[in-house]
């Protein structure tokens, strides 16, 4: 029997149900300090890893029993749909771990990008400049590329992100 569009759409919402329920509800149960990558940041440092591949190394062991399952079903074994249920949902949940710790780094960085661009020291660099380019000197020449330089890696790394996603 074909799933029916509606069947789908009732997958998806028990799919859904059960990544809240065990991620939010049951995944406090693994917090320390409110943190819900805790246990992925203690498993990182002691295998001398990332995050995400401490995390993966936990995750290993479903994607493995699935691919078990997916080699009895073209034997024409089927699984108990429990066990369908388990092995999809903790490898979903899995990526949705990997997908949170990720994005914290890359919020992290930007973060770190804002604040690393010193806009007093920019200020002070492009007053330099101004002087240098009054007096004719040579120096406004390496005081140009710095300031460029610095402008250049701000805007293509801060402000460019901040730009496409106001553009969507």
């Amino acid at each position: 029997m074909k799933l029916s569009e509606e069947q789908f759409d009732n997958l998806v919402h028990d799919r859904t149900v059960m990544i809240k329920r065990t991620l939010v509800e049951k995944g406090k149960e693994y917090r320390r300090n409110n943190d819900p990558l805790h246990n992925f940041r203690i498993a990182a440092k002691v295998q001398n890893t990332t995050e995400e591949k401490a995390l993966w190394g936990f995750a290993v062991k479903h994607y493995v029993s699935f691919l078990d399952i997916l080699n009895d079903i073209e034997k024409g074994i089927l699984p108990k749909e429990e066990v369908v249920n388990e092995k999809i949902g903790d490898l979903i949940n899995y990526l949705i771990l990997c997908e949170a710790s990720i994005k914290e780094k890359i919020q992290t960085k930007k973060e770190n990008m804002t604040q690393s661009f010193d806009v007093a020291k920019y200020k002070e660099l492009l007053s330099y400049y101004n002087e240098a380019v009054k007096e004719n000197k040579e120096q406004f020449t390496f005081y140009g590329e710095v300031i460029l330089t610095s402008y250049a890696k701000y805007l293509l790394e801060y402000l460019k992100p901040k730009f496409d996603e106001s553009s969507n």
